[in-house]
């Protein structure tokens, strides 16, 4: 069974406080961000089952770390598309760079043939990508297959922001 990252991610503390679901397992092992929060989250845990008193400094600090503040929402708009775009739409390997004013992306996303492979570099290696369906991550690129672009959305979730990428075919047609 294959799940998407938001759904193994919901499942993450629970396969921890008991057995280790299978499905979980599988998805962590070539999911780098799903390892990530499995990682971050086992750590999390670890540091929780020993405050049983108030918690010490070292402890508070430790949680503190794994835990961001708060997260930005910033929506994704075209900045700059390079391709040839005929009027039934994109039929080619095409570039779009899509972002906010602090953060931007560049997207490659080329046709095969049952659907499109997006490929894009993280906004650095802190960031994390997360959609429906699974992505590879290597160091700071990311690379995933979707059968359409109305089905491209996913989200880039850094430190302090969520960069949220609409669906390719959305940011297409948008002439704003």
């Amino acid at each position: 069974m294959n799940l998407p990252c938001r759904q193994i991610r919901a499942k993450i503390a629970d396969s921890l406080d008991s057995s280790m679901d299978p499905v979980v397992l599988e998805h962590t092992q070539v999911c780098a961000g799903c390892r990530k929060i499995l990682k971050q989250t086992a750590q999390l845990l670890d540091a929780a089952n020993g405050a049983w008193e108030a918690p010490s400094v070292r402890i508070v600090s430790r949680v503190l770390g794994l835990m961001p503040e708060s997260r930005r929402i910033l929506v994704g708009k075209r900045i700059q598309i390079g391709g040839l775009l005929p009027a039934r739409g994109p039929v080619e390997e095409f570039q779009i760079v899509i972002g906010s004013e602090d953060v931007s992306v560049r997207l490659l996303a080329t046709p095969e043939r049952q659907g499109w492979v997006i490929r894009g570099r993280l906004p650095s290696p802190d960031w994390l990508a997360e959609a429906e369906f699974p992505i590879t991550i290597s160091e700071d690129r990311f690379e995933m297959f979707v059968p359409s672009l109305e089905e491209s959305s996913f989200e880039l979730v850094g430190p302090a922001e969520v960069l949220r990428i609409p669906a390719l075919s959305e940011v297409i047609a948008d002439e704003s």
